[in-house]
């Protein structure tokens, strides 16, 4: 059940981001979004590698912060879609 879950999440954000760039429409609330998921990819996953892989265990605080910033990401790019003109 874990992988359907899996699955069905990673081909949701796949969709999602396919159908914002096939629209060609940029805005704020966009840019914002990538910038949150950039500091999300920075700080959640690399934070782990960090930790675990190179043993920084001072860079371990900061790993909910990048959570958090998926979070908002995903939050600003819902708003950005939901802003969207149809044409």
């Amino acid at each position: 059940m874990k992988r359907f879950w899996l699955v069905a999440g990673s081909t949701s954000m796949l969709l999602a981001l396919v159908i914002a760039a096939a629209t060609g429409h940029a805005t704020e609330t966009g840019t914002e979004a990538g910038a949150a998921f950039l500091g999300g990819i920075l700080l959640f996953p690399c934070g782990i590698y960090a930790s675990r892989i190179f043993g920084i265990n001072e860079i371990r605080p900061l790993i909910p912060v990048g959570g958090a910033a998926f979070m908002l990401g995903w939050l600003l790019f819902a708003a950005a879609a939901l802003r969207l003109r149809s044409s």
